[in-house]
């Protein structure tokens, strides 16, 4: 998944902001401005969804800011929609931001 979407704006996110839920163990990963980010995630209920023990490599990124923020967010996330290749991620029944699902590469 690939932020498209963000405080209602669109996002462009070129090859970073994005979101991989592994199947495998309940992990997830991804990449903000210039770190990789991982962590676990919990689905119950209909459409709950917590991402915790959310973390990122340490390098200093260009937009350093923005990346914390991304961080910050998607450990508020406590639920999800999904529309067509959209995924809504929530928190408090307000959109944080929204992601759209990409090809699978051929590295993972």
């Amino acid at each position: 998944w690939s932020v498209v979407e963000w405080g209602g704006q669109p996002f462009d996110a070129g090859e970073n902001y994005t979101l991989v839920l592994f199947e495998d163990g309940d992990r997830f990963g991804g990449r903000g401005d210039c770190n990789s980010i991982m962590g676990t995630y919990k689905l119950s209920g209909k459409n709950k969804l917590e991402l915790s023990a959310v973390a990122s490599t340490r390098a200093f990124c260009p937009n350093q800011t923005q990346e914390d923020q991304y961080i910050q967010e998607l450990g508020k996330v406590d639920a999800y929609q999904i529309n067509g290749d959209l995924l809504s991620l929530m928190s408090d029944g307000k959109t944080i931001m929204v992601l759209q699902a990409q090809a699978p590469s051929d590295t993972e």
